[in-house]
């Protein structure tokens, strides 16, 4: 996976079957007969998820090292939460 990762990054592409994806409707509330109670669920593939969140890892790094976001911004960061108190 690592030579995949370092091929990818550096031609700036990825494999053909990692950019595939199926969405699966998921059940969520009340009657199964109405389409309105499904939500769509993406399932990739595992290499594709390990190297997005190799990324997001390293984004995340940078952005809480530099100090880029205001101590009132802390949605989607680890280990805060949403509203602030």
């Amino acid at each position: 996976l690592s030579i995949l990762f370092e091929r990818s990054w550096r031609t700036e592409k990825v494999p053909e079957d990692w950019s595939k994806a199926s969405v699966t409707p998921v059940f969520k509330k009340s009657k199964k007969d109405k389409q309105g109670n499904y939500r769509p669920v993406i399932l990739s593939s595992i290499p594709e998820k390990m190297i997005e969140q190799l990324i997001q890892d390293i984004i995340s790094k940078q952005v809480e090292e530099k100090k880029v976001t205001r101590s009132c911004q802390h949605g989607f960061l680890n280990e805060k939460s949403c509203m602030t108190w």
